[in-house]
């Protein structure tokens, strides 16, 4: 949880309250809309000028006190506008000097502001202690009700439950005095009953129950923003009150509890509205660029960062730093660097280290000129120190990583989970610098509490953990595999099984916080199970919240330090997590699937050779930032380990060219050639060095990384080759040695899947039906009203029919409405269904029948094929998708009630199934960061964990004709002979096309034959191929 900023609320004053704003159903596909306010807005030159005349006058000693406070208040206000923290702090303690004995509300803002001021300098103890004097003192019962929900909220967040929930307890006395009186009820009763609220729920954050505290933050909010009508009224009439400004700031920051609250339990959609909605307010209230809206930026970009939208949360934030910057904030301000130090973050995860280090040097510039400020923040962080690895400062990079250790080893002693990143950065600059013993000695040390950190990480934080630990893990990878490549031996250590257990780690990180996320909501298909995953989350949440604190308590000077709370937190977590253990066995127990979901245990060679089949093999790659690797297994033999120097950014490359020439989109000419050097470059890089622990298979299971899962293997050139001349268009591709010509290929998300499927899939029990088949969904009305849509997009120059894909990618905004249609998939599902000698009319759901309801009112589990023909989206295809999903009939065309038109992964999870295959055939795996593949990998886990034994996917738009050909081949050849293997079914579907051609239905002539990929390769095995 972040630090409640609540300085900025108090300055401006509002007469009337601001009417409701239209907000839109699901925030836009960026954030475009909200830097063009931010670049557009002109300096707020008046409330500017009147800052720096406000702090250019002194304050007279002769004056009486209360003007002295109002002056005094009104010059920190000033400061805050200006971003000059230090003149603020001054002005608002010298205030509170001269206000601390005054306890009726005259000095209400005073007091609301040095409350405020001490919180957000990381003294809580002046704070804490100046709301216990005032609630001592105070005459009136509304005034002692806000301090003690103060109190109670804060002491909450401080890690002292005891002392929250007494202050609550007499918080709620004083509450019902007020209420049962009935004096000032009508004039202050929303505000009162908005801060007994909030303490509620701050005291619930602070236990860890995450619900409870969102519904007492909701019904905070709610009551606020009455109060700010109602303060409306009370200006109005010229009753005593609080400025609009303040009533509004309050109200904001209910509504930001209540966001970060939604944001904890990774509801990140809801989260981002809520941040949305509050910077509109925000806006209206106090202008775009005042830093009364402006503090509300950071909330929003931890949400984007966390949705994994790196590049909206970097442009953001670079737009309000210009802002902050153009209204004359100084440079050394803690707002302008605590805002360069979330630009400079965004920029690391974009792995951007040149724009990182720029950053950290303004930072480093400005903190020379805050002695304080440089005490607090000069020795570093940790994305500053791999910013320095990573741009050559290694020896600066080693110094600071070794203080930012000591210090954590001084907040949190000696728990190795908690010091685990620090250590394993640590090793990263220790083996850059050449000191290889005692990198591998941290690294083997801080990797096993790593791993066990990785699966406590905080939902708000998972993004950046889930970032960081993949980087220490391929610095980890790099070192053993230099280690093993220069012939020497590590003791205990078996360097070719422990980089494959780590990669595997690595690898499925991303698609794992997905899961993770979904999963947790999704278990509600078992109510012993939901229940168990409630407290396991209760508890963790318990235990994140007591380790930020005490790191928050610890970093404080030593004279505002509370040991006593910091020894009672110390005390706690070890029994918590004791108590977390006890719980997690016992959902490993008595649900182990849903454990392997959530938390699949990395597996080494020996477990992986168990699981193989006669024949079988598996192909384990990793694509590093500085290196890639590989890894070959089969049922016998030693494991084959070689790396490569390709990097991420040509492993990038390389596949973006292959795909050029197979992933045409709706319009594009097919006159490029397959990059076929590419291609085999990744066969010689990634295939051939292991290929000794693959011979005298035919099934290769394949494990890919990254980009590498934007194509399909089979598609790999096996030797050099080049295209002869062709009487007949692509005819020269049918002589390319490619490796599905070898041996059949199954694709896998992780290696730990192979253990889920052939641990966890269900039995095939009872007589099931052939097929369940959804397909060419309406999306709008206008679509619905077409019977003669067509079914092939036409290419300018060689004209191949290609089915369409999501164009919403390079919009602003994005609904559902706007996908296009796939009308040939009706012919693709009713092909099928004849090639299984069943009636389509029976089986078969098409248009509006192929809907959200539909798919839920079907026993799947019933049926050995379902597919799904339509859309694979991924997050960000459309307005607030984060996560990914396939697209069924909008509901404003069905009429269904409570539903959205999209089976999300979510909703997967909680599926029953029985289905040797799901077929997804219109999915495009295509994109710049990998995360379409990784969005297909989510679903693939989703549907496995549902209880689906397969998925057949689409990797580019396909060509319609030979894509059903391929598919009923596929199915019917499986058909006849019952004991061919899936993966060996599609190998010979994809042979039998490759020999084919499209035959101009006017002349009966060959157009172009199917030797190319682009018709025989589409489709990937993605599951388990080797299954009878």
């Amino acid at each position: 949880m972040r630090r409640i900023i609540t300085i900025a609320c108090l300055i401006a004053a509002l007469g009337t309250p601001l009417p409701a704003s239209a907000a839109p159903a699901l925030p836009p596909r960026n954030v475009s809309d909200i830097i063009t306010l931010l670049n557009t807005a002109p300096p707020d030159t008046e409330h500017i000028a009147k800052a720096r005349e406000l702090l250019a006058t002194p304050v007279a000693d002769t004056l009486p006190a209360s003007q002295r406070i109002q002056q005094l208040t009104a010059r920190s206000n000033a400061a805050v506008m200006l971003g000059q923290t230090d003149s603020m702090l001054a002005d608002i303690r010298a205030a509170w000097a001269l206000a601390h004995n005054i306890h009726d509300n005259s000095v209400v803002q005073t007091r609301v502001s040095y409350l405020a001021a001490e919180v957000h300098a990381g003294n809580f103890k002046a704070a804490l202690e100046a709301a216990e004097n005032h609630v001592r003192h105070a005459p009136l019962a509304g005034s002692r009700l806000a301090s003690l929900s103060f109190l109670a909220e804060n002491k909450a967040r401080h890690g002292d439950p005891a002392g929250a929930e007494a202050d609550l307890k007499q918080a709620e006395v004083e509450f019902n005095r007020v209420y049962t009186s009935g004096r000032g009820w009508t004039t202050w009763g929303y505000g009162w009953e908005a801060s007994i609220e909030r303490a509620r729920g701050g005291v619930a954050l602070g236990r860890g129950k995450f619900a409870d505290a969102e519904r007492h933050f909701r019904k905070s909010t709610e009551l606020r923003e009455k109060d700010i009508a109602e303060n409306a009224d009370r200006l109005a009439k010229g009753i005593e009150t609080v400025n609009q400004g303040l009533s509004i700031g309050f109200f904001l920051m209910a509504k930001r509890a209540l966001a970060d609250t939604i944001l904890l339990q990774g509801r990140l959609v809801e989260a981002e509205m809520l941040y949305r909605e509050i910077l509109d307010t925000g806006s209206r209230a106090y202008g775009v660029a005042s830093p009364m809206t402006l503090i509300y930026i950071e909330g929003l970009c931890r949400v984007l960062l966390e949705q994994g939208r790196i590049a909206d949360a970097r442009d953001l934030t670079r737009a309000a730093l210009d802002v902050m910057l153009k209204q004359g904030m100084a440079p050394e301000s803690r707002n302008v660097i605590s805002n360069r130090q979330r630009l400079a973050s965004a920029h690391v995860a974009a792995r951007q280290w040149p724009e990182a280090m720029t950053q950290y040097a303004a930072i480093q510039a400005a903190l020379a000129q805050d002695s304080d400020l440089n005490s607090r923040l000069g020795q570093g962080d940790k994305d500053w120190a791999l910013t320095l690895l990573r741009t050559g400062k290694v020896g600066e990079a080693e110094q600071m990583m070794n203080r930012l250790l000591a210090e954590e080893q001084r907040r949190f002693g000696d728990d190795e989970q908690l010091l685990a990143e620090s250590r394993g950065l640590l090793a990263m600059a220790l083996a850059a610098g050449g000191n290889t013993a005692d990198a591998l000695t941290r690294f083997r040390k801080a990797v096993p509490a790593l791993l066990s950190a990785q699966k406590d990480a905080a939902e708000e934080e998972a993004a950046t953990t889930t970032r960081r630990l993949v980087t220490i893990l391929e610095a980890y990878l790099d070192l053993l595999y230099r280690l093993h490549a220069s012939g020497q031996a590590v003791a205990g250590l078996d360097i070719p099984a422990e980089t494959f257990r780590i990669a595997d780690v690595a690898r499925g990180s991303a698609v794992q916080k997905a899961l993770l996320a979904s999963a947790a909501r999704s278990a509600t298909r078992d109510p012993r199970l939901a229940q168990l995953v409630r407290d396991e989350q209760d508890m963790s949440h318990r235990i994140n919240t007591l380790q930020e604190t005490l790191s928050r308590l610890a970093s404080v000077p030593a004279a505002q330090r509370l040991d006593k709370i910091i020894a009672d937190i110390r005390r706690d977590i070890p029994q918590l997590k004791n108590e977390r253990k006890a719980l997690r066995e016992r959902i490993n127990r008595d649900f182990p699937e849903y454990t392997n979901l959530i938390s699949p245990q990395p597996l080494v060679p020996d477990e992986v050779r168990s699981l193989l089949q006669p024949g079988e093999a598996l192909l384990a790659t990793y694509v590093g930032e500085n290196a890639s690797f590989a890894w070959g297994i089969a049922k016998t033999g030693p494991v084959a380990f070689a790396a490569n120097k390709l990097d991420l950014a040509e492993v990038n490359n390389r596949v973006a060219k292959i795909r050029k020439g197979l992933d045409l989109g709706n319009s594009s000419s097919l006159d490029s050639d397959l990059d076929l050097a590419s291609a085999h470059s990744l066969y010689t890089e990634f295939v051939r060095p292991v290929m000794p622990a693959l011979a005298n298979t035919d099934h290769l299971l394949v494990v890919p990384h990254g980009s590498l899962g934007q194509i399909p293997f089979a598609l790999l050139p096996t030797a050099p080759a080049r295209l002869g001349k062709e009487a007949l268009a692509f005819e020269s591709y049918g002589a390319i040695p490619w490796l599905i010509r070898e041996r059949a290929i199954t694709q896998l998300p992780s290696v730990s899947t192979l253990y889920a499927l052939r641990h966890f899939a269900p039995q095939q029990t009872g007589q099931r039906q052939p097929l369940l088949g959804f397909g060419d969904p309406f999306f709008n009305a206008r679509q619905a009203g077409d019977t003669t849509a067509t079914q092939r997009t036409q290419l300018a120059s060689r004209s191949i029919g290609l089915r369409a894909s999501p164009t919403t990618r390079n919009a602003n905004s994005a609904t559902i409405a706007d996908l296009a249609r796939l009308p040939d998939t009706a012919t693709e599902l009713n092909e099928i269904a004849l090639a299984l000698k069943i009636d389509p009319k029976d089986t078969v759901h098409l248009g509006k029948a192929a809907n959200e309801t539909s798919v839920k009112a079907n026993n799947l589990a019933d049926y050995r094929i379902v597919a799904f023909a339509t859309h694979g989206l991924i997050p960000g295809d459309l307005n607030g998708l984060a996560q990914p999903a396939l697209a069924l009939s909008n509901p404003e065309v069905t009429g269904e009630k409570d539903a959205d038109g999209l089976l999300t992964m979510e909703e997967i999870l909680g599926l029953k199934m029985n289905a040797d295959w799901v077929v997804l055939s219109a999915c495009n795996t295509a994109s710049a960061d990998g995360s379409s593949a990784e969005a297909v990998s989510g679903l693939g886990r989703a549907f496995f964990y549902a209880g689906t034994r397969a998925l057949l996917v689409t990797n580019w738009p396909v060509e319609t004709v030979s894509a059903r050909l391929l598919t009923t081949q596929l199915f019917r050849k499986q058909a006849e002979q019952p004991s061919l293997s899936r993966a060996q079914a599609l190998r010979s579907a994809m042979l039998t096309v490759m020999q084919g051609k499209s035959i101009d239905p006017a002349t009966g002539k060959a157009e172009y034959s199917y030797a190319h990929p682009l018709f025989w390769a589409p489709y990937s095995l993605v599951g388990d191929g080797g299954t009878k």
